[in-house]
């Protein structure tokens, strides 16, 4: 072979050899720098991370108010650790659903019974969660001091946190301030928050049927659901409009007066968002609690499952029949089962039925009114309560306004005006015609609602409710 031969082959294994190596080094280098990029990445996220906790942790003030502040630390932390489970769900449904739940969903829902509102409600709400910015909570947290709410409890209702002031005025038995400077605001002295188809309105009607009691322009302004904590635009001045005639009363009246809110529905409004990831914890006792610590508040109950059948015939269609109450009733508990498997928390079902419209679907879930109580009664003390069974409001209508009117600190009626006062009777039902209950939908419905009732009751005696309170 050719001297020029041999050095050209020579040549080309030598730069091949020098290519490999530029390119294992060049692999080596790239290796290196992806390195370092991680590990400055993960540097800069982590000190990131460090800043927004601190800031998290000084933006967020422990107190709503300083001697009820522990009590709202260990909800919170008990929120976001576990789910509660306050009874045996998998014994009640073998127990008494075995039969209806057999054959997962076997009544399928229409898509017309979908409740397009509640749906925009989900939407809205989730919404409100990011509009909060943190420069508005900040101008709040320097006008309040010490006063003011979490973030997450603020994110609730914060046009409400901003106009109602810390103190009221000293003159009126409501909590009345200045708005700005001029009209006066009063919130209501006391509401009636539950529950409905119980005999609200008529407890409502009585009890403004007092001399001292100017009643609003209407029952159930809806001020504190959730509809309105994502109402655009969210004017406190609408809600107080409701009580214009109080408002111009107080102003000449030198006696004692005071007015109420009859929203039945606050009772198991706004639990569910305690369950989204902005409002975990809090819900509308620690909203009316920050605002309105003194409140007073009426709660009427009866049978659970005569309930859920006057609400049947209250709203659903002309068509009613047994056997469409008791498709309803099937459905609703299909819907509240698949509920608990998914999240294992009575509160957090109650009122899973809302997705649909009322003339679908039985309102099974309100009957569970342990659960509800136990979440009021967390927040606010038992004697700011007065829990009124419905048998007993019927049998003795005269004692329990009595000390109903003793509870608001009113004065005395004479008993022949309160048989008058009890002479009248609130019916909404109008000429709808009743049907009845199948024996079977009975059955189920009392097999279903038995461990809450016997819950109830030894939840109502542990809180020694004398008979002021619990008549």
């Amino acid at each position: 072979m050719k001297e020029s031969e041999l050095l050209q082959r020579h040549t080309y294994f030598d730069y091949g050899d020098v290519n490999e190596k530029m390119d294992q080094r060049r692999m080596c280098f790239d290796q290196v720098s992806r390195h370092r990029f991680q590990l400055f990445s993960f540097i800069a996220v982590s000190i990131a991370s460090l800043v927004l906790t601190i800031y998290h942790i000084k933006a967020n003030p422990k107190l709503v108010i300083p001697e009820y502040s522990e009590e709202l630390l260990k909800r919170t932390n008990m929120f976001s650790q576990i789910r509660r489970k306050l009874f045996a769900w998998d014994r009640i449904k073998n127990e008494c659903l075995s039969g209806a739940l057999k054959g997962n969903l076997r009544y399928q829902i229409k898509d017309s019974c979908i409740d397009g509102r509640e749906k925009a409600v989900k939407i809205a709400k989730k919404r409100l969660a990011v509009t909060v910015t943190s420069g508005a909570y900040a101008r709040y947290r320097k006008s309040k001091g010490n006063n003011s709410a979490p973030l997450k409890l603020y994110r609730l209702a914060p046009k409400i946190f901003n106009e109602v002031p810390d103190n009221f005025l000293e003159q009126y038995e409501n909590p009345c301030w200045r708005h700005k400077g001029s009209h006066v605001y009063c919130l209501p002295y006391f509401y009636v928050i539950g529950m409905p188809k119980c005999g609200s309105s008529d407890l409502f009607d009585k009890l403004t049927s007092h001399p001292q009691i100017i009643r609003p322009k209407w029952k159930e302004p809806g001020f504190w659901n959730k509809l309105h904590y994502i109402r655009q635009p969210h004017d406190l001045g609408v809600y107080m409009e409701y009580f214009k005639d109080f408002r111009e009363a107080i102003q000449t009246s030198k006696r004692k007066l005071i007015t109420g809110d009859g929203t039945v529905a606050s009772m198991w409004s706004l639990f569910d968002v305690q369950f989204l990831k902005d409002g975990v914890g809090f819900g509308l006792p620690d909203v009316l609690k920050a605002i309105q610590p003194e409140a007073k508040f009426f709660i009427i109950l009866r049978d659970p499952v005569e309930r859920l059948f006057s609400d049947y015939h209250y709203f659903g269609d002309f068509r009613r029949t047994p056997e469409d109450f008791h498709r309803k009733v099937l459905i609703a508990l299909q819907e509240f089962h698949k509920c608990k498997q998914r999240l294992n928390d009575d509160l957090a079902c109650i009122g899973v039925e809302r997705i649909w419209s009322k003339d679908c679907i039985a309102r099974v879930s309100l009957g569970l009114y342990s659960v509800l109580l136990r979440e009021w009664f967390k927040v606010f003390p038992a004697n700011q309560f007065f829990v009124i069974d419905l048998a007993v409001w019927e049998s003795d209508c005269v004692g329990v306004m009595t000390r109903a009117y003793q509870f608001l600190a009113l004065d005395p009626i004479p008993e022949d005006e309160l048989k008058v006062i009890c002479a009248k009777r609130t019916v909404l039902s109008g000429k709808r015609t009743k049907i009845t209950m199948g024996n079977e939908t009975r059955h189920l419905l009392n097999c279903l609602y038995r461990p809450y009732q016997q819950d109830l009751r030894a939840f109502l005696s542990t809180h020694s409710l004398d008979e002021r309170n619990l008549v």
